[in-house]
């Protein structure tokens, strides 16, 4: 499941389908994510002609305009046949700040190197192919017990109560921080996460080197695939919802 750090650098792009798509678009574009390049579509026709050397691609769309458009049908093929991630963001139901999160955290643990890298094939694996929501939370710590202090945070930030996590059932994490995070904090993140979730999680982990975190440990957790979406949103922080949109 997890692979050693890796030299090369997948190609990640983020379209902007419709109206409402290509604002979200204008307003990733102002936040200078590294790494990642922007581009804008009237049709799927118009994004299938785009697709050249792409490894990981978000589309940006609302769901009115992702059935008119009859977009599943492009994000079947671009994951079946042409092997490209491909994630599909609601913008009408999802704030900016957490479409430039999910995007950024995504991105992140494969184009950046660390001790232990996923790639665009790994995270196709883990994402879901129908209509759900997704909830992304985010906490740092420094000093002593610093990841296990991160990850609590990190679970704390969506909801009062980690109830939730035990009815997901695919579970993405990240831990960054500068070079002196170990391997040791790397299980530590996950042995904490786990105590919450279900034996048979779909569970994937990986490190991101960020020489700017300095003595911070940073732990990022998406999870999705629940088995009652629409009970878990309930007691979910709205700023932490993720609307996926499925093939």
């Amino acid at each position: 499941m997890f692979e050693l750090s890796k030299s090369k650098s997948p190609t990640v792009a983020v379209f902007g389908l419709g109206n409402n798509g290509c604002r979200a678009v204008d307003d990733l574009q102002k936040h200078s994510m590294t790494g990642i390049t922007y581009r804008y579509a009237d049709t799927s026709e118009h994004i299938r002609g785009q697709l050249t050397g792409i490894h990981l691609a978000f589309i940006l769309v609302d769901a009115e305009d992702y059935t008119n458009l009859n977009l599943s049908r492009l994000v079947s093929n671009m994951q079946d046949v042409m092997e490209i991630s491909t994630i599909v963001l609601d913008t009408a139901q999802t704030n900016t700040n957490v479409l430039m999160n999910t995007v950024k955290f995504i991105a992140d643990l494969i184009i950046n190197p660390g001790l232990i890298n996923l790639d665009s094939a790994d995270v196709r694996t883990m994402m879901p192919t129908h209509n759900t929501l997704a909830v992304l939370g985010s906490g740092q710590a420094h000093g002593e017990d610093r990841a296990i202090k991160a990850a609590q945070a990190a679970i704390a930030s969506t909801s009062a109560e980690a109830n939730y996590l035990m009815s997901a059932g695919t579970c993405l994490i990240s831990m960054e921080g500068n070079v002196d995070m170990t391997l040791h904090e790397f299980e530590s993140i996950m042995n904490e996460v786990a105590t919450f979730m279900r034996p048979d999680v779909n569970f994937m982990m990986a490190t991101v080197f960020n020489p700017k975190a300095q003595d911070k440990c940073i732990v990022t957790i998406l999870t999705t695939n629940f088995i009652n979406p629409s009970e878990t949103a309930l007691g979910i922080n709205k700023a932490n919802l993720l609307f996926l949109l499925g093939a």
